[in-house]
């Protein structure tokens, strides 16, 4: 899968973003249910549970980082027109082990 920013587009990811977003799509999106659901009808709750669905032993950064990625893709398509509403995942919460700095 390769992510390409459209022309014209100010958002300019640098490499090591895309292949951050890369490892996320494939780790934690591509396989799950969630990711069978039509865009138009995923909600929040369907977000909570993708979350939820995400091994709870990874750190709650990792878990941040995956849903910050879902809520970037919601963002996008709703631009592009893709997803009417208000993004699904910003009423998410994100879980994990806090690894205590």
């Amino acid at each position: 899968m390769a992510i390409q920013v459209p022309a014209g587009n100010e958002m300019h990811p640098e490499p090591s973003t895309v292949n951050s977003y890369r490892d996320i799509f494939k780790v934690h999106v591509k396989n799950n249910p969630a990711a069978k659901l039509r865009l138009r009808e995923f909600i929040p709750r369907d977000g909570q549970r993708f979350l939820d669905s995400i091994r709870q032993k990874l750190s709650h950064q990792t878990h941040l980082r995956v849903k910050n990625f879902m809520r970037g893709a919601f963002t996008w398509a709703i631009a592009d027109g893709a997803y009417e509403g208000e993004n699904p995942m910003v009423a998410t919460k994100a879980g994990g082990v806090d690894q205590g700095i």
